[in-house]
């Protein structure tokens, strides 16, 4: 049974048969017919892949517009103010009007000159409404400054419910001056 005469039957199915001329023919024809195909499938997942980073894209850029078109929507916030006789802080009308921007900030830099028995409450919020309503930097800084001049100490801690990255910037720094201040009185 082990005689080299007798060969196995599953080693002839699996064995490779000879080609002739004519397989190699067929075989080339077939090769000449595929490869086109193959690299017009490479083109379009490619081209597909290009797309649908486009697509992605396009679609965060239409969800800006669409967030930022519902952010200017929002109803402006005004500062309130107590039944003391003082004059309330005004916001500014529009973004699109700036000529009523530099003489709201004067107004409301003489306000805040004249009077000081604004709560830290009150002027938070105005510093607030300036740099949401107007973008205005320098105003909410000077209104921010105010308020934590008549702060008290509760207020002077940062809350990150209610004090947005200036007014945290601001108390942090105010933080570190009074501490650096204190150490060198003791040297």
């Amino acid at each position: 049974m082990n005689s080299a005469a007798e060969s196995d039957p599953l080693a002839d199915l699996l064995a490779r048969p000879e080609l002739g001329e004519r397989d190699m023919a067929l075989r080339g024809d077939v090769l000449a017919r595929t490869m086109p195909v193959l690299r017009r499938r490479r083109v379009a997942r490619r081209f597909g892949v290009v797309l649908a980073c486009v697509g992605c894209y396009l679609a965060g850029a239409v969800n800006m517009q669409l967030w930022d078109a519902a952010g200017t929507a929002e109803e402006p916030r005004i500062a309130h103010t107590s039944a003391q006789s003082r004059p309330e802080l005004k916001s500014p009308g529009s973004l699109e009007d700036s000529s009523h921007v530099g003489t709201w900030q004067a107004r409301q830099a003489a306000q805040l000159s004249e009077q000081s028995d604004y709560t830290f409450q009150e002027l938070r919020e105005a510093g607030r409404d300036a740099w949401r309503q107007t973008r205005d930097l320098e105003t909410a800084i000077r209104l921010y400054a105010k308020a934590l001049e008549v702060a008290t100490p509760e207020e002077l801690a940062i809350s990150v419910d209610s004090d947005d990255w200036i007014l945290m910037s601001l108390k942090e720094a105010r933080s570190k001056e009074s501490h650096n201040a204190g150490y060198h009185d003791k040297s």
